[in-house]
């Protein structure tokens, strides 16, 4: 079940272009200087249940909005570059498209909307990223009102709080152009799939964690990185989950029950580090340790405690729920590093890390048996310049956004794993 492609090839020049938000907007939210990507090339494709994949080959990692129009358009804008004039013939749902400017605009032969927008990094021999959108079909009341919607101001990364009264486009995680998509059979049309990520800002209530030289208390860095976390990963078109909104306590089992009940498909802790050592600063990224996660592995298994992927294991079962338990708990440990690696390579270069940042632990927020699960330390508090840091909203949305991008490669590389697997039979 892959996909037919046709391969539109051109070079556009690169000027200077504003970042447009619109209804359908996914945000690499990042806004310090990066490297303005080059569009190289420009592929379509249709898959059997009549989606149509709009490929956009690049250099660097795109800033880029997704923006349906009145007259059965969809137009996109890819920060800091601009197209060649071109126009050609489309496949699938696009009838034809234009380039000018700033913008592609998508000249539709039906109502359809983005259910799924994404980057892929480069991976498994593929050298550049690739933005990949795939539209598929609506009524033409739905596409009405989406392109009716009025947009945000511009620079919208710089008001936040805009962004998270975003209509958040549909995720359904593509896999890799370069290995056909395992697309379950659906009616149409297609139905909003957003993956759900739970964001755990750390401490709280009668628990403020650590406090920075200037008082700045842990309890209330954790809760607006959560909530600025929370926005770009919204208008990204994820589901997000915070364990707390204010200055309350939450009990780590019930931070974790609320993962495992949700449903969802990762768990983040955020924290700030502290030390006597003022001078220390920089970010780094926790997983379990093999040796907490099978001493919890044992003692759940004990107590017949099997509960995984919301399906609890009567007694007579037993020994059935051992076995998934122990499956469960390696998958889950193994998904959790990968994200840990993810995580860790997007916010590189982003902000300062400390040596050997990926490092495990034994953290109990970290127990839950069935979603992946992460800490990321986001800096040291007790360093006054972090301090700083974690206080201004500007690094936070900078921090934040590279955390977004670590779980938005995560996701691709994950569904470009199971797309293999899926194909091959394993």
């Amino acid at each position: 079940m892959g996909w037919a492609v046709r391969l539109l090839t051109y070079k556009p020049a690169l000027v200077a272009a504003p970042l447009v938000a619109g209804l359908w907007a996914l945000l690499a939210a990042a806004e310090e200087a990066m490297t303005t990507p080059t569009i190289e090339d420009v592929r379509l494709g249709v898959d059997a249940q009549g989606r149509t994949r709009v490929v956009l080959d690049m250099d660097a990692r795109p800033h880029f909005t997704v923006t349906p129009q009145t007259g059965e358009r969809i137009r996109i804008a890819v920060d800091g570059a601009t197209y060649e004039d071109a126009k050609g013939e489309g496949l699938g749902i696009v009838a034809s498209y234009a380039a000018e400017g700033g913008m592609l605009t998508l000249n539709l032969g039906g109502p359809a909307l983005p259910v799924d927008s994404f980057v892929l990094p480069p991976a498994g021999g593929v050298d550049h990223y690739r933005l990949v959108i795939d539209l598929g079909g609506v009524s033409p009341e739905t596409f009405a009102e989406a392109s009716a919607a009025p947009a945000p101001t511009p620079r919208a990364a710089d008001t936040p709080t805009e962004l998270a009264d975003l209509v958040p486009a549909p995720s359904i995680k593509p896999a890799s152009e370069e290995t056909p998509a395992a697309v379950a059979e659906t009616d149409a049309p297609l139905r909003r799939t957003a993956k759900l990520v739970v964001i755990d800002p750390g401490h709280g209530g009668f628990d403020p964690g650590a406090a920075g030289p200037s008082g700045y208390a842990e309890e209330m860095a954790t809760l607006e990185a959560a909530k600025t976390l929370r926005t770009i990963l919204t208008a990204r078109g994820y589901e997000v989950i915070l364990t707390r909104e204010d200055d309350s306590y939450v009990e780590h089992e019930q931070r974790i029950e609320m993962a495992r009940r949700s449903g969802a498909e990762l768990f983040l802790s955020l924290h700030a580090d502290a030390h006597e050592d003022h001078s220390l600063r920089g970010a780094s990224v926790y997983t379990l340790s093999e040796k907490r996660s099978a001493r919890f592995a044992a003692e759940a298994k004990d107590a017949g405690n099997f509960s995984l992927y919301d399906v609890s294991l009567a007694e007579d079962e037993r020994d059935v729920g051992a076995i998934l338990f122990d499956l469960a708990n390696e998958a889950t440990q193994n998904e959790s590093g990968r994200l840990a690696g993810a995580l860790v390579s997007s916010l590189s270069g982003s902000v300062p890390m400390i040596n050997n940042t990926h490092r495990k632990a034994s953290l109990k927020v970290l127990l839950a048996a069935d979603v992946p699960a992460v800490l990321v330390e986001m800096a040291f508090i007790s360093n006054p310049e972090d301090e700083g840091n974690l206080r201004s909203p500007r690094w936070r949305r900078m921090a934040m956004g590279a955390v977004a991008d670590g779980i938005d490669d995560y996701f691709g590389e994950r569904m470009a794993a199971q797309a293999i697997s899926a194909v091959s039979g394993g």
